[in-house]
Formats: structure tokens, sequence, C-alpha cells
């Protein structure tokens, strides 16, 4: 039986009555509708409608949880873009978009399920809508086919916390100028991860010279273990071990053992949460205690992983952190004032959820805050303008420790939006850069 497919939306009558308006104001003529005059510029009275950005996750099924997280962190982001705050942060600050009328940013939300057969079919519902650009779909695959949906349709797509290389790598896929993503790709992680590890054995004689790791068998897991490879043998460092295991794993006892049994002095893991925290546990009873264990992909972010590692009383998993720290002095965004801008952005966040923003949902959140001041930036939402914004200029991003996002040729955000932390006694400590 084809599944069923769900989309959640009543963008219909406002579609319509800005249809009406374009219709009595000079039809579909990007001239007529984007007058240059200064007076009407000024009066900002010409453009009056709202900007509908069309967003696909999966909703219901295996991924509700976290796309509900990420909901959140959009929602909260249109938040800030729709209302007055007093924070230092000109988009912020204003209600609405200043730069297209005051004009306020509704999302549409297409749910594909947790089934990546549906992932097309929402996005084709949304941008049969006229949304006026996509975002999403947490997972890569996802990411990959509603970006193929977007590309057809001539509209810009954002993606926050997808990761996977091949998306911007400008081989693997063809999707122009209108695709561009948030996240870090792992080369990025790898790269300050053995940056560290090189800092430990000369600055504190660590003696780190053997190195495992654990991945999951797909495409980011085999693409990490490439990089990985690429930078131990850069680094002069031995690999004792290398672990591959199937998604979804229900026991990692054999795969832990297999590296606890090389010795290494250093672990990387390319695990989810309900993985990375089945290898700590499995450690923990073996009473393993590497020097260094490494983590990507965003388990390691997860509040609920670092209070595992109290309980089991491990302080030596380290990852990429994409929030700013309370570390009093630490090279992280308070030192402009970023601090202050996240801690109010995720209390905005914590009462909608009654959680602090995970690494995901504030990719997602910049996502949302990005293709908004595009639109802002551009003064129209034409689709060839605004992809064109999206790819020339810088966008502040106070609330990251990284500053501001940046996308290369490829749509890849060049700006590495975080530092290392390492988990000491359930809290994250910013470690590196110094």
């Amino acid at each position: 039986m084809k599944p069923k497919r769900k989309l959640k939306t009543r963008l219909w009558p406002p579609l319509l009555a800005l249809l009406l308006i374009m219709l009595l104001s000079g039809g579909c003529d990007p001239a007529a509708r984007y007058v240059q005059d200064p007076e009407v510029i000024a009066s900002q009275s010409y453009r009056p409608e709202t900007v509908y950005l069309g967003v696909v996750l999966p909703l219901s099924g295996a991924y509700a949880e976290q796309a509900a997280q990420m909901r959140a962190a959009m929602e909260t982001a249109i938040d800030i873009v729709n209302h007055s705050h007093d924070l230092d942060w000109p988009l912020a600050r204003n209600a609405g978009l200043a730069g297209y009328g005051n004009a306020q940013v509704e999302l549409v939300f297409g749910d594909c399920e947790s089934d990546r057969r549906l992932v097309a079919a929402a996005a084709d519902d949304l941008l049969s809508l006229g949304v006026s650009g996509l975002i999403g779909a947490y997972d890569s695959d996802y990411t990959a086919i509603a970006a193929r949906r977007a590309a057809v349709a001539g509209k810009p797509m954002l993606a926050g916390s997808a990761k996977s290389y091949e998306l911007t790598d400008g081989e693997s896929y063809d999707f122009g100028v209108w695709f561009n993503r948030v996240a870090p790709i792992d080369d990025g992680e790898s790269a300050l991860f053995f940056d560290y590890i090189k800092h430990l054995n000369l600055t504190q004689a660590a003696g780190i010279n053997k190195l495992a790791i654990a991945y999951l068998d797909n495409d980011y897991g085999r693409h990490v273990l490439e990089t990985f490879d690429a930078y131990a043998a850069e680094y002069g460092l031995e690999v004792v071990a290398r672990i591959i295991y199937q998604p979804g794993i229900e026991n990692v006892a054999l795969e832990a053992s297999r590296m606890i049994a090389n010795q290494p002095d250093a672990l990387f893991q390319v695990s989810s949460l309900p993985d990375l925290s089945q290898f700590a546990s499995a450690y923990a009873a073996a009473q393993y205690n590497p020097k260094i264990a490494f983590c990507y992909s965003g388990g390691f972010q997860q509040g609920d992983f670092a209070a595992l590692t109290r309980g089991l009383g491990l302080d030596w998993f380290a990852g990429l952190m994409m929030r700013p720290a309370a570390k009093e002095g630490a090279n992280t965004p308070q030192d402009f004032g970023g601090q202050q801008i996240y801690d109010y952005i995720n209390s905005l966040y914590r009462a909608r959820t009654g959680q602090n923003m995970n690494a995901s949902a504030l990719l997602e959140f910049t996502s949302v805050i990005v293709m908004a001041e595009a639109v802002n930036n551009a003064g129209t939402t034409q689709s060839e303008i605004l992809a064109q914004t999206l790819r020339q200029q810088v966008f502040a991003a106070p609330y990251l420790p990284g500053g501001s996002v940046d996308f290369d040729d490829q749509g890849q955000n060049v700006l590495l939006p975080g530092y290392l932390a390492l988990i000491v006694d359930g809290e994250y400590t910013d470690v590196f850069p110094l």
C-alpha cells in the first residue's frame, strides 16, 4: 500500500489574496512589484505580503522526537524575526523584515513521516503552494531528495543540520545554485580533533599515538572514515582498529570489546545518540579509560549523553559544540555579546520545550534566521536574486561560536560554527582552540 501523505498548512487563503494583489499591481513582473523609487522604499507600503517558507521534517515516525525539537527551534527563530527583541542584533530588534516592508515570516510544515518515499511528495506539495524556499529535512538522504525537488522548481533550499559530505561536494549531486547547508562537514571536525591531539602531545606529553574508530555503516560513516584515515596518516598516528557496525544496532558489546582489545590511546566514534550511549556504557563496564574519545555526529551534543557520562564517571568524551560555553574567558561568542544572545534564544526555546536547545536544533534555528535575513537583505523573494544573495553575502550569527555564516560556491558554510568541548562531570567545558 502506498504510504499516506500528510501536509499541515493553511496557506491557500493568504496566497490567493497575495495573488490578487500581484494581479492588480502589475502581474508577476518583478520590476512591477519591486519598485526602486526611494520614496516608495522609505514608506514600505507597497510590500505588505507575508514571506512563506516551506519546511520538510519527519514530524511523525522514527524521527518524530528529534523533529519536534527542530520545529520548536524554527518557531523560536520566527519569534525572533517577527517581534521586536531588546538584543544587540538588528534582525531581532525590528519586528519583521525591515528590508522587505516589515513583512512577517511564516513557516509551512510538510511531514515526510520518517519515510524517504514521502519526502519528494512533501517537498512538491510545499513548492506547489508557492513558498519562497525550503528548509529541512534533518536526515541527509531526506535533504538530498528535497533539494532535488527545490532545484527542479527553481527555489532555494537551506539545510540546517544534515551532515553528509556529499550534499556539498559539488560532484555527488547537481543542485546548482539552489542549495546551501549550515552544518559543518566532517572534514572540519577531523581537522579540529587532530589539531587537538597535536596540541596535547606537544604541550602535555600526552603520548597519543594509537587510534581506533567505530563508525556507522552508511555514507556518512564511510566518509568520516576516509577523512579520519587521511588525517591519521598526515599526523603520523597508527590506526589499530576500524570497527564498522550497522545503524540501529541493538547491542554494541562485541564492537566495544574489539575497540578495547586493541588498547588505543584515543577513540573516535561516529555514532548516533543511542549507539554512543551503548558504547559509553560498555567502556565503563569494562573499566576502560582511554586518554580521550572524539565524537562525530550530534549524539555527543545531547544533554542526555552528558548526564550519562556523569553517572558512569567518564570524563574523557570530547566533540564539537555549536553553542556558547559558560566558561569565563573562553574563546566563545560572549567576547562580542554572543553569550547573552544565545542565552536569550535558549530561554525562548526552553519556554516552548522545557529543555535547552541542542546542536541540531540550533542549526535548524540558524537555517530559518539565515533564509529570513537573505530575504531582508535582497529586498525580494524572487528566487534567482534570493539564491544569489545566499551565496554572495555573509550572515551575522552572533549566537554561534563562529559568529557568522558564509556559503562557498558549493553552498557549504565555510565557517566552523563551534569549538572542541570535553564533558567533565556531566558539564561541557570548552578546551580548544585556546
